[in-house]
């Protein structure tokens, strides 16, 4: 899972930063934030290997908030709302994640 929708994001990322789809369409940037959340989780869980609700959310945690500093360090345009572009970007993730997390308790988690 974690492959096929790292795969996914790469393409959609890739033609959408090549296009200027962001600025264009600026919605865009929600549902590839939850593909990021989902696909970083996927990753996370198969690391984790069992479950580990803490270091889940730790891991995301992390994960999600350096991926922020990651781009205000790139130097990339701050949008004029940015504490509330950021907020929602954080919260995209949480729910990709959260979908992983779901997904991965219910199937691969299920007899422990």
């Amino acid at each position: 899972m974690a492959l096929i929708s790292s795969s996914v994001l790469a393409v959609v990322h890739t033609v959408a930063s090549a296009q200027y789809l962001y600025w264009t369409y600026r919605w865009l940037d929600t549902p590839v934030h939850i593909l990021g959340g989902f696909a970083l989780g996927s990753l996370l869980i198969a690391f984790l290997f069992r479950y580990r609700p803490l270091y889940f959310v730790l891991g995301m945690l992390l994960i999600g908030v350096g991926w922020e500093v990651f781009e205000v360090s790139l130097g990339l345009p701050l949008p004029p709302d940015y504490v509330l572009d950021t907020a929602q970007d954080l919260v995209n993730d949480a729910l990709g994640a959260g979908l992983a997390f779901v997904l991965a308790r219910y199937t691969l988690w299920r007899s422990v």
